[in-house]
This record gives C-alpha cells, structure tokens and sequence, in this order.
C-alpha cells in the first residue's frame, strides 16, 4: 500500500477512486512531446498549487482518458507519434467537458481545419507557440 503511495506520488498519477483526496488541486493531462516545454508547463502549474500528469505520446495520453480523473488538459498538436487534437476529439466523444488548452508551433495553414474545429468547442482555447509567459499563466489560471 505504502509501495503505491509513493508510485503516485512519483509519477503524479492519481487513479478515479483517490480523486475525492485532492479537493483543492486541479488535475491537469499535459500531452507535450517536448521534455524541457514540458517541464516548464509543469513548474507554471505547480506554482498555481495545480497537479500536473504529463505525457509525452498521443497513445499514453488515450490510455489515461480510461484510467485519469482529470479537471482539464494542456495538448501539444504536433506530436511524434500523431496529432494531439485526437485526443480532444477522443474527450468529445466519450461526452468530457474539460477545459482544454491546445498549443502548437504549426502555421496556421496548417492546421486550418483542426483551428475551425477548436473555434466552434467554447471549452478549448488555442494558443500559438511562441507564447508569452504572462499569457500562459493567465491561461493556465482559468484552467
């Protein structure tokens, strides 16, 4: 029992039946393939007394929409192993409102008919990389 603490802990996996322990900390899916971004979004939550679960391929972030109780995601779109707005489209379709932030470093032509898609959900914000810190953090707060 002690042993699965302490995993939790590390890892910052928290299972559905434990969530009712975290009542003042938000959960929050990072799907970021970038380490060192990803680090950084960690930290800005972390200050915000919030609990990040990071992971960095698309197929972990789908495992954990069965086993995670999370308040609200952060999702890279351009990832190594798929596109990060299946995810959100995967929470769409199992009826999970979550807040979602989606960032990504891609041309907006690139990415037009996911951006139409994230304009019509009120509950996903987009944001463009390079994105000012004092902007993230004021993202982050409404998370």
């Amino acid at each position: 029992r002690d042993g699965r603490r302490r995993r939790q802990q590390r890892t910052g996996l928290v299972p559905r039946r434990s969530r009712a322990n975290l009542v003042t900390k938000n959960v929050i899916l990072v799907l970021e393939d970038d380490q060192l971004f990803s680090e950084l979004i960690s930290t800005v939550l972390k200050d915000m007394g919030k609990t990040a679960v990071r992971v960095h391929r698309l197929k972990d972030a789908m495992c954990l929409l069965h086993s995670l109780d999370f308040d609200a995601a952060i999702v890279d779109l351009g990832l190594t192993d798929g596109n990060g707005f299946d995810l959100v489209q995967a929470m769409r379709e199992r009826g999970m409102r979550n807040k979602v932030m989606v960032i990504t470093g891609c041309e907006a032509a690139q990415i037009g008919n996911v951006l139409a898609e994230i304009e019509k959900d009120d509950q996903t914000k987009f944001f463009q990389k390079p994105v000012s810190l004092d902007q993230f953090r004021s993202a982050c707060a409404q998370l």
